[in-house]
């Protein structure tokens, strides 16, 4: 359903409000959250593309990267019932990060895109992610899913950074 918002996850620390998310008709799952950094601090974190995991609670990991050109090829692995293997190009952009998909045995698509826009003392941060998943899964469920995974996501990158923020000299 394009253009309707859910608010999802729980209130955080110092009144921040949850990731707003989005999730369009065509699958394309987006969250938007305001964090409390700088966004050149907060870019250069998410150069260190392990770095968002700590932040992503379904099994993900990392398992391999390596350099081409100005870009990464980046191996991912994830556990669980329908565990997958897949790699992506993720390069820099003006904006942030974009990464799309080169090799998978389970997705048909995936591109993802980290925009940062300074916005006050922070940065407005969106994360956007579009799959294309086995024809098995019911996609409706799987979005649901995905959209309430990348939400919570967001979410804990926010209240991370503020407890970071308020720890910082």
């Amino acid at each position: 359903m394009i253009g309707i918002a859910a608010l999802l996850g729980t209130a955080l620390a110092g009144g921040s409000s949850p990731a707003i998310v989005k999730v369009e008709d065509a699958g394309r799952v987006s969250a938007t959250v305001w964090v409390p950094m700088g966004a050149n601090d907060l870019r250069s974190r998410l150069a260190d593309a392990a770095w968002p995991l700590q932040f992503d609670k379904t099994g993900t990991s990392l398992v391999g990267r390596r350099a081409d050109g100005s870009c990464e090829l980046l191996d991912y692995r994830t556990s669980g019932f329908l565990g997958a293997d897949w790699t992506v190009r993720q390069c820099p952009t003006s904006t942030g990060f974009a990464a799309t998909l080169t090799e998978s045995s389970f997705f048909s698509r995936y591109e993802s895109r980290w925009v940062l826009s300074p916005e006050g003392n922070g940065v407005r941060v969106e994360y956007v992610l579009d799959v294309g998943l086995p024809k098995m899964m019911p996609s409706g469920m799987a979005r649901d899913k995905i959209a309430s995974s990348v939400g919570s996501m967001m979410n804990r990158l926010v209240a991370w950074a503020e407890v970071n923020a308020a720890a910082a000299p």
